[in-house]
């Protein structure tokens, strides 16, 4: 599992990274915040995907690395100061990546988890609610959203493919038994 999701998990931080960048820097945070965008977003995929490899139960571990996606979004969300598009487009896209791993409540579990991590943060740092986003942020954020499109829609195309695939092999198991 933590193969399959190490690629969409790179290119989802990477493009989130994109996105908490260009609110940063719309809100005027980008050197009080700009910072944790190395670790949360550029190194977590990496950290996550040795972590599913080295562990003893590989499923578990991987499970566990969504629900520490999850809490990256709350922080971000948070330090984001609230912005509208962005916060939705964040906690929407990490919510339906629960929902397609099948999973059973990991979803449920997973917004738990981006609402708590979102009401610490907000509750150590303070921050002020800035809801507008600036043609830049929708120009940064507008990749988020088509890429995970694709890319989800990618990997369900795979899955179809080799269900049908696998139907055939059994249809023609079954002719060659009676």
């Amino acid at each position: 599992m933590y193969r399959t999701v190490y690629p969409l998990r790179l290119l989802g931080t990477g493009l989130g990274a994109l996105v908490t960048g260009s609110v940063l820097l719309q809100n005027g945070h980008l050197t009080d915040y700009g910072w944790a965008i190395i670790p949360t977003l550029l190194l977590w995929p990496h950290v996550a995907y040795l972590h599913g490899r080295l562990s003893g139960s590989p499923y578990r571990a991987e499970v566990t690395n969504l629900l520490v996606d999850s809490a990256i979004v709350g922080l971000w969300i948070a330090l984001m100061q609230f912005n509208l598009l962005p916060s939705v487009v964040l906690a929407v896209i990490t919510t339906h990546d629960k929902f397609s791993t099948g999973v059973r409540r990991l979803w449920l579990y997973s917004l738990a988890t981006i609402l708590g991590t979102t009401l610490l943060t907000a509750l150590l740092v303070r921050p002020c609610v800035v809801l507008a986003s600036s043609l830049s942020v929708v120009a940064c954020t507008l990749p988020l959203i088509v890429l995970h499109y694709l890319a989800v829609s990618a990997t369900s195309y795979r899955l179809i493919r080799t269900a049908a695939r696998q139907n055939v092999q059994l249809q023609e198991l079954r002719r060659h038994d009676f």
